[in-house]
């Protein structure tokens, strides 16, 4: 069972702490489901490109590591470590009062995911499980498909989008982003 270990550098308080837990709670119940399996193994086209434009154009950069869905998912469900049958995401987290303009959050080299507060009071629980998950999966090794704005649709099919997308799409019916997916979206 993959399981949420929360390393926090004690910004989240009171009922905070608890609106992260819940969201938590929800996060294992649903990575652990079969809805969630499927739904990975399912997955049309996972995007391992990093695209950057050039004269208007998107130009292919950067092969990221690719994955078959399947391994992908073995890879997710291996979290960071194992001890016993369980294995973990380690998530080391902040909330800060800075501002992102339209982001949610961020995650830096330290693997320190920074949620930004207004983004977290507006966010329910099933949200920032998402969000969560998101910023989980950069600090697996995974990145988004473009690096500029030439092509935010790309990202949709990125890793970090796609499985934070299922994540919501599971527990909300859609997701935030405002991605489409054949498999998921009815």
């Amino acid at each position: 069972m993959l399981k949420a270990n929360l390393i926090h550098t004690g910004t989240y308080l009171g009922d905070d702490l608890a609106k992260l837990n819940r969201s938590l709670q929800l996060l294992e119940t649903i990575i652990n489901g079969d809805k969630f399996k499927q739904a990975v193994l399912h997955f049309k086209t996972f995007e391992f490109v990093r695209y950057k434009c050039f004269l208007g154009a998107r130009v292919k950069t950067i092969q990221l590591q690719s994955y078959t869905n399947d391994v992908l998912y073995e890879v997710l469900m291996r979290g960071h470590r194992k001890e016993g049958d369980d294995t973990f995401m380690d998530l080391k987290l902040e909330l800060s009062g800075q501002g992102g303009g339209s982001a949610i959050g961020e995650t830096n080299g330290d693997d320190i995911t920074t949620t930004y507060r207004a983004a977290f009071n507006r966010m329910s629980e099933a949200e920032l499980a998402a969000h969560l998950t998101h910023e989980w999966t950069h600090t697996m090794g995974f990145g988004h498909s473009y690096s500029d704005k030439c092509d935010s649709t790309r990202n949709c099919l990125s890793v970090p989008y796609a499985i934070g997308n299922i994540i919501e799409i599971i527990l909300t019916g859609h997701c935030w982003y405002s991605c489409r997916y054949e498999t998921l979206n009815k």
